[in-house]
């Protein structure tokens, strides 16, 4: 049997919440080493806790587990999302998180979570998949780009409490 026949796909519920928080920290981890902006309040797993089982609860939202055995290798998680009432598309799929473990990666597990999620999103007669990665995230953007997402926005942010932070005359650096 090779790697791809020995991941199962289920779709999340309430009984999984651990094994999704238990990935999540993983996701986490990950992200505070990249960039302190995603450092932790106290409290934040219980937070999240209750933000995946509103997922989990949500019929506008979708959580799928993939397990390796019995052992959770990854999660997507997704929700519809409204956008300006202007636009002829006035909602998208939002993929809020997805996270493969170390040692689960290189067997396809992230494209078929997030092939799972693009039908999820077919399926409510939506035409637009949506998300953020951090930028210094590389591989994450490598794999979304190779997933056939483009740049459609750039999310930027000016930190008030950085000393360096102060506006440039044109021409002055980035």
């Amino acid at each position: 049997m090779d790697a791809q026949e020995s991941v199962r796909l289920v779709e999340a519920s309430a009984g999984h919440i651990d094994q999704v928080v238990l990935l999540w920290r993983e996701l986490i981890g990950y992200h505070e080493r990249l960039d302190g902006a995603f450092t932790m309040q106290a409290g934040a797993e219980r937070i999240f806790r209750d933000f995946a089982l509103g997922h989990v609860e949500d019929e506008h939202a979708f959580v799928t587990l993939a397990f390796v055995a019995d052992e959770p290798a990854g999660y997507i998680m997704v929700r519809v999302e409204a956008l300006p009432p202007v636009f002829v598309r006035d909602r998208c799929a939002l993929i809020q998180d997805l996270v493969v473990s170390e040692r689960f990666r290189r067997r396809g597990i992230g494209r078929r979570l997030t092939r799972v999620a693009i039908e999820w999103a077919r399926r409510l007669g939506l035409d637009t998949v949506q998300l953020q990665v951090a930028t210094l995230n590389g591989p994450g953007v490598d794999f979304w780009h190779a997933m056939g997402f483009h740049e459609h926005l750039k999310l930027m942010r000016m930190d008030l409490d950085d000393p360096e932070t102060r506006e440039r005359r044109p021409g002055e650096g980035e």
